[in-house]
């Protein structure tokens, strides 16, 4: 390869993420007039949980294809927080989700100089069965599939009061431990492509 095509190889690389930049800011101010509409009973519940995951879905694909690791972590915290949420939202979801917009805004405005975000402060995931455990400053992540099993430990350490997220990727979960440095891992996965290499 030339040093010329090289050149160009990267110039065609900065082009796409600075459009995925502006894309991604446009969407959220959009997403900020959706949470005005929500917090004003203008929309529903489905279409206000709908909007918020989507875009957190699209970040973090985007993010982990540009190697934006701190943006695809807080995207994945948002779609945990909205994962579970019950059919009667409480009060704090709109001050809650203002906080992620504001950390979005922050890791996108940075257009490719990431902040470290101090995931302790981000709200901790909705639920309708917690409201009177009280929440301790310690994060727990669970590296399993989505299913039965993952679901019962999770719900189980929530309801010890763990802060608790649940990556069902092994490959995410080695970049979503360097970015929010959880108190306690507990992993039950096979890493793909490593036939017979089982961490439990």
């Amino acid at each position: 390869m030339s040093r010329e095509s090289g050149h160009d190889q990267f110039a065609v690389f900065d082009e796409i993420r600075d459009e995925f930049f502006d894309d991604a800011m446009e969407r959220l101010r959009a997403l900020e007039f959706v949470l005005d509409n929500g917090s004003h009973g203008r929309i529903t519940r489905s279409e206000l949980i709908g909007s918020f995951r989507r875009l957190a879905l699209y970040l973090r694909g985007q993010a982990a294809g540009f190697g934006l690791n701190a943006l695809c972590a807080v995207a994945h915290k948002l779609d945990e927080y909205l994962a579970d949420a019950p059919e009667t939202l409480p009060p704090r979801i709109w001050a809650d989700l203002e906080t992620y917009i504001d950390e979005l805004s922050k890791q996108i405005g940075g257009r490719g100089t990431e902040i470290q975000p101090d995931f302790s402060r981000l709200p901790q995931k909705l639920a309708s069965t917690l409201d009177d455990v009280e929440i301790r400053r310690i994060e727990v992540m669970l590296v399993a599939p989505h299913g039965a099993q993952s679901h019962f430990v999770e719900r189980e350490l929530r309801q010890c009061g763990y802060r608790t997220s649940v990556v069902p990727d092994t490959v995410l979960a080695l970049s979503m431990v360097v970015q929010t440095k959880p108190d306690l891992i507990i992993i039950s996965a096979v890493m793909p492509g490593l036939d017979g290499i089982d961490l439990a």
